[in-house]
């Protein structure tokens, strides 16, 4: 699961981080990109709070925690609620103040279900979702995987929708997990980041 990377959370962070990673040469590829009308949905996890930089990164041991104490497990135990079963990290709530955000390890599940008893849970409204497979390896996908699709999203007409405050990492068994298990480099990452048509003034 997630290596000690730079996090971004709000258009703000990305539109920094584009510019600081623009003429650079970048590890991982933008190998798929789809747009798909999104939700609603309810992530359900355990939260942390991280920071961008600065303090050690919890976000690699707390994936460890969850995935040791039983969290994916209650989930995993109400599938007739569940969306998508791969296991996500859900990214959102920064504050610029003190370039802290949330982070929760978790499931996406359907609108409707019941919050259990200890676990964190964000509702997501319906929204156009961009969402691009990163492939490459660790950790340089996190960090090469918010410029790739930005920058390939706003070529075909869209931009991050900063109302959504948040994006998602999504960790598919076929994809990510997979390619872990029969011992190669490289895998791929999805991540899936709100967004809408560009506005031209």
């Amino acid at each position: 699961m997630p290596f000690d990377r730079l996090s971004l959370i709000c258009y703000s962070i990305a539109v920094v981080y584009f510019n600081f990673k623009r003429g650079l040469n970048f590890m991982s590829n933008l190998v798929n990109l789809s747009f798909i009308d999104f939700g609603p949905a309810r992530v359900i996890g355990k939260k942390t709070i991280a920071r961008v930089e600065g303090a050690e990164n919890p976000i690699p041991q707390f994936w460890m925690k969850c995935l040791e104490d039983g969290t994916l497990q209650v989930l995993e135990s109400m599938p007739s609620y569940i969306l998508n079963p791969a296991y996500i990290g859900w990214e959102g709530e920064y504050d610029p103040n003190t370039q802290e955000f949330s982070y929760i390890v978790g499931m996406l599940m359907k609108p409707d279900t019941p919050i259990p008893e200890g676990f964190d849970f964000r509702d997501l409204p319906s929204c156009k979702m961009a969402i691009g497979w990163i492939k490459g390896k660790e950790p340089e996908i996190y960090m090469d995987g918010v410029y790739l699709i930005l920058s390939s999203m706003r070529d075909l007409g869209f931009e991050y929708d900063e109302s959504a405050g948040y994006m998602i990492e999504v960790y598919t068994y076929e994809r990510f997990v997979m390619p872990q298990e029969r011992g190669e480099d490289e895998v791929i990452l999805d991540l899936y980041i709100p967004c809408k048509n560009i506005e031209v003034s």
